[in-house]
């Protein structure tokens, strides 16, 4: 029988009867299914199957998932060594791939960092002192010299270290100058880990010509539709869905003619190579601006480094995008959030006490005529400098952006 998320959240916790590891039902959530359509609960996974565009689960599979979590069983003796890679120091930044290890590695570092030196973590971060500090106690983290003392020890203790798949599992022990975990955990997280990979390099296959996309295809090639999450190449999506041409230009987002139609009948407007989602529109004056697939209309403002799915702004199609808004076009102006942003970036190339590239720009409240700025970089992290930016001048700095990708420079 099918039943709800909420329902299946409910039904795991009533069947599980003190399992040897804490358990997170939260997993159950309809954002998980992204990735390759189904959750892993420990060992088990439950696929999610989407209906009139509602996901639902199949309560078998979650009473499965139940008996084999109360099923196990830990020796606490005997423990095996966790074997965890501590190169690549500046590497660490939180792993998506399934790896429990690396994950490991990272909350271990993370936590060091938070109790054996001034600040927190993300403090360090935006001080430009993450790379130095990680490479510090990822050496006195690993087995060789110099060892570890018995406050990192402490710092690593006080963490339940390992959340995935539904699971809690930690925190690791230093026996004979190695980390180390039970036998029984460690195999069940290893057979979690190669069972979500299966899973993954299934779900990276086009399902019109079988083409494996990679990595690329986990976050560019699937579409969210009304029957659920499906994987298809840019070549195949092409073909099968049309290019949007501006049909609703100047069409307000609310108007039954916009509603008649589905966003999924079309191609991403934006990245071009994945079927729509979503109708987007500017929320200034209420006109769509296009259709959307998942992956761009969530990325307005995404942190990433890979262009294809990082902020509008960085796009080369993207302020393009925001100007098929009516109200926009006919203003030749951004929305108010994005002009911020677009001055923001003006000052924090151009303003600056020394010639340092790590300089930052943070709006200030509390000027009703101007925008107010601090500048910070490293050299002076602790006295930024303040700029204040008319709303004029703001004001001839997007309207120069936009002539100069309206003019293809």
């Amino acid at each position: 029988m099918l039943i709800s998320l909420g329902q299946a959240q409910k039904d795991f916790l009533d069947l599980i009867r003190d399992p040897v590891l804490p358990v997170d039902a939260s997993v159950l959530r309809s954002d998980w299914f992204r990735q390759h359509g189904h959750i892993l609960l420990g060992p088990t996974p439950i696929r999610g199957i989407k209906t009139r565009g509602r996901w639902y689960v199949d309560d078998r599979e979650v009473r499965v998932a139940a008996r084999a979590i109360n099923e196990l069983t830990i020796d606490a003796d005997d423990l095996v060594p966790i074997r965890i890679d501590w190169r690549n120091p500046e590497n660490h930044d939180w792993p998506w791939r399934p790896d429990w290890r690396l994950r490991l590695r990272w909350t271990m570092v993370a936590s060091a960092l938070q109790t054996g030196t001034q600040g927190s973590f993300r403090e360090l971060f935006d001080q430009g002192e993450k790379a130095r500090t990680v490479r510090v106690w990822m050496r006195r983290l690993t087995n060789e010299p110099p060892r570890p003392s018995a406050e990192t020890d402490a710092a690593i203790a006080r963490e339940p270290l390992v959340h995935a798949w539904a699971l809690t599992a930690g925190p690791p022990v230093r026996t004979k100058g190695s980390w180390m975990m039970p036998r029984t955990v460690v195999d069940l997280l290893d057979r979690c880990q190669a069972l979500d990979e299966r899973l993954i390099a299934a779900a990276r296959r086009c399902v019109g010509c079988y083409t494996d996309g990679g990595e690329e295809a986990s976050w560019k090639w699937r579409a969210a539709t009304s029957d659920g999450w499906v994987t298809k190449c840019p070549a195949c999506a092409v073909e099968e869905f049309p290019e949007y041409t501006s049909r609703f230009r100047g069409v307000r987002y609310d108007s039954p003619r916009r509603k008649a139609v589905r966003a999924d009948e079309y191609r991403c407007c934006l990245c071009g190579t994945t079927r729509a989602a979503v109708w987007d529109h500017c929320h200034d004056h209420g006109y769509v601006r296009g259709p959307l697939c998942a992956s761009c209309n969530a990325s307005e403002w995404a942190h990433t480094l890979r262009e294809e799915q990082g902020p509008w702004l960085n796009r080369a199609n993207g302020i393009a995008h925001l100007l098929r808004c009516a109200g926009c076009s006919t203003a030749k102006m951004l929305p108010d959030r994005y002009r911020v942003e677009v001055v923001r970036r003006h000052v924090e190339a151009e303003a600056g006490q020394c010639r340092c590239k790590s300089r930052r720009a943070e709006v200030r409240e509390g000027h009703e005529d101007a925008l107010l700025f601090a500048v910070r970089c490293f050299c002076n992290w602790r006295a930024p400098q303040l700029v204040t930016i008319p709303f004029a001048e703001a004001d001839s700095v997007v309207r120069a952006l936009l002539e100069s990708v309206q003019s293809g420079e």
